[in-house]
C-alpha cells in the first residue's frame, strides 16, 4: 500500500516536488531517490528499449541510468525537467552500448519496442499489420531521425527537450523530424501494397 501511495505522488508531482527531491538526492536521501525513480523508471526503460531492441540491454541502461541520477544528482540544473535530464543519460548510454555492440541488432528485436505501454515489453501484444510495417518503416530510417521521432512523437517530449536530450539544436531537431517523416512517406508509399492488404 505504501508503494502504491509514493506512486500516486510521483504522478502528480509537479517540477517544485521534483527540485527538492533532487536536493535530497545529492545529499544522499534513498526516499527521495526511491520516489524519482519510481516515477520516471518506466519512461526510461521504454526509451532504451526503443533504442538498443534488447530487454537486457534496457535493464542495464536503466539501471546504470538509476546509479548516474544517484551520483551525479547534484549536477541537475533546477531550470531543467528531471525527465529531460535522465532521458540525456540513457540516450548517451544507450548510444556508447550500441556502438560498442556492434554489429547493429536485427530489425525483428527492434520492431517490438514501441509496442506496449508498460515497462515488460516481453509480454508481446497483437499488432495489426499495419502496426507492423509502420514499426518496420520506422527503425529502417537513420538513426538520428528514428529517435527525434521517437522522443517527440512516442515519448511526448518536446522538441526543446528533444534538443536537449540528442545534444542538438531546435533547428537540428526541426530538421531531422522533417526528414524522417518524408522519410517514413516515402518508406510507406513504397509498402501500399502490403498496407492495403493489412
Amino acid at each position: 500500500m505504501e508503494r502504491h501511495d509514493r506512486m500516486a505522488h510521483a504522478q502528480s508531482m509537479d517540477p517544485g516536488d521534483e527540485s527538492l527531491l533532487m536536493g535530497r538526492i545529492a545529499a544522499k536521501d534513498d526516499e527521495a531517490f526511491a520516489t524519482i525513480v519510481s516515477h520516471h523508471m518506466t519512461s526510461i526503460y521504454r526509451f532504451a528499449y526503443s533504442i538498443t531492441g534488447d530487454a537486457a540491454m534496457a535493464e542495464d541502461m536503466t539501471q546504470e541510468t538509476c546509479i548516474r541520477l544517484w551520483k551525479n544528482a547534484g549536477q541537475w540544473k533546477p531550470e531543467g525537467r528531471v525527465r529531460s535530464w535522465l532521458l540525456r543519460i540513457a540516450h548517451n548510454l544507450c548510444m556508447d552500448g550500441l556502438r560498442a555492440a556492434k554489429p547493429a541488432l536485427p530489425l525483428e528485436k527492434l520492431e517490438a519496442s514501441l509496442a506496449s505501454n508498460e515497462p515488460d515489453l516481453g509480454a508481446a501484444m497483437q499488432e495489426s499489420q499495419i502496426s507492423r510495417i509502420v514499426k518496420q518503416a520506422l527503425f529502417e530510417l537513420p538513426e538520428r531521425q528514428r529517435i527525434a521521432l521517437m522522443l517527440v512523437h512516442y515519448s511526448g517530449c518536446s522538441q526543446g527537450e528533444a534538443a536537449e536530450i540528442m545534444g542538438a539544436s531546435v533547428d537540428a531537431i526541426e530538421s531531422l523530424l522533417a526528414r524522417g517523416k518524408l522519410g517514413l512517406r516515402n518508406l510507406l508509399s513504397g509498402m501500399k501494397e502490403d498496407l492495403l492488404e493489412g
